[in-house]
């Protein structure tokens, strides 16, 4: 039942995935997944979830499990992209731009604002903030005044901070109407803003920055973890057996 997973998870690096995303033959429409193992369980149980990721622009992997799985799969390394490094590079290179490249943020608590927007005034004042919505989006209702005042501004990125699944599965169903890139980028307003403290490198590199934010909220990840997790980890064993058992019967004794 969890054999495949159906969509492609680009494994080149942060600057291979910016340059991809903003290349000029591409359109300016679409969207980005940052893929975590949140993410990638629910794709394995849920249709329109692995619609969404199968859609995408890119699905890059947001975390070292994923990467680590993407790096079997596809028989090469594949490098983590977080999405507050990503956020981060794209604000560098429109910083860099002659043009005054544009962007919207969708997300976050209404405290952030005031603190995102003079963090990128003070490190990338070549960026122009256009807008900043902190609005409870519910994935029933219509997004028609979302929309407008989104295609009113023009910007360049729409940075969408409403965490996994609800960011990806809005994207999907709005990206068509949206004259612009949006990019799922999860927790990335907390940490860009200093409101939460991101997992030492030592946890990152040991895969358990889990837990590290596990212990930040106890409440609201427990259960996640453990449902999503362990189903992560099923998956991730049946598929490495199934990887030993491919190379064992095209070996030619």
């Amino acid at each position: 039942m969890f054999s495949n997973i159906k969509f492609f998870i680009f494994n080149k690096g942060i600057d291979s995935a910016v340059n991809y995303i903003f290349s000029k033959n591409r359109s300016s429409r679409g969207y980005v997944c940052l893929l975590a193992t949140h993410g990638f369980s629910l794709s394995l149980i849920n249709k329109e979830f692995e619609k969404v990721l199968t859609e995408s622009r890119l699905v890059l992997p947001d975390g070292q499990p994923v990467s680590l799985y993407s790096s079997i799969n596809n028989s090469t390394k594949s490098f983590r992209v977080r999405g507050i490094d990503f956020m981060e590079k794209i604000l560098l290179k429109f910083n860099s731009n002659k043009k005054s490249n544009r962007v919207f943020f969708l997300g976050g608590k209404p405290e952030l604002e005031s603190k995102i927007i003079k963090i990128i005034s003070l490190k990338y004042p070549n960026v122009n903030i256009v807008g900043f919505d902190t609005r409870i989006i519910n994935l029933d209702h219509n997004n028609t005044d979302l929309i407008k005042k989104i295609n009113l501004m023009k910007p360049d990125v729409v940075f969408v901070g409403l965490g996994c699944p609800k960011q990806e599965l809005w994207m999907y169903r709005n990206y068509k109407k949206i004259n612009s890139i949006l990019i799922g980028i999860g927790a990335a307003f907390e940490f860009f803003s200093g409101s939460k403290k991101q997992a030492p490198k030592f946890f990152q590199t040991i895969y358990l920055e889990w837990l590290f934010r596990l212990f930040q909220e106890p409440r609201r990840l427990f259960f996640r973890y453990i449902i999503y997790n362990s189903l992560f980890l099923f998956h991730f064993l049946f598929f490495i057996l199934r990887f030993i058992k491919n190379r064992i019967l095209s070996f030619k004794f």
